[in-house]
């Protein structure tokens, strides 16, 4: 069975911080498209790798290289009571995370299977024929006539 805080070790110990990174690890994995990166993110979710194994993913620091730019000048622009009111919101946040008594909920290791394609015996052996003869055309003369 997986560790119900498998990333307790990088937040140093700190349950709520362990769950905030969880929590940003499973959005970054629902949102990327490379099958890759939310492959590994997934393992280290379920206990099977480490979050220091991120910073040798290529796509991962790209990531970074795009994010956090940005953020980081986002920040800078903010006025110091805005700081303030977001570092108090985030304390109020880590808090509740620190007293939460559920673990976060299991993630699924592996997406639901791809309903399979329409298979060409399926079709009329007219249109097959008709396709055939499409690629037969088009690989004779060339794509660009």
């Amino acid at each position: 069975m997986p560790d119900p805080e498998p990333i307790l070790d990088v937040a140093g110990g700190d349950i709520a911080l362990s769950r905030h990174l969880s929590k940003s690890l499973r959005a970054l994995a629902d949102r990327t498209l490379d099958p890759g990166l939310k492959s590994e993110i997934r393992a280290i979710l379920a206990g099977q790798g480490s979050v220091r194994d991120l910073m040798r993913n290529e796509s991962f620091n790209q990531v970074l290289d795009r994010v956090l730019p940005t953020m980081i000048q986002r920040a800078q622009m903010l006025p110091d009571a805005e700081l303030r009111r977001l570092a108090e919101q985030g304390r109020r946040e880590l808090e509740h995370l620190r007293t939460q008594a559920d673990p976060p909920p299991p993630i699924r290791l592996r997406p639901p299977p791809l309903p399979a394609p329409p298979v060409r015996r399926d079709l009329s052996p007219e249109i097959v024929e008709a396709d055939d003869e499409y690629f037969r055309e088009h690989h004779r003369r060339g794509w660009l006539v």
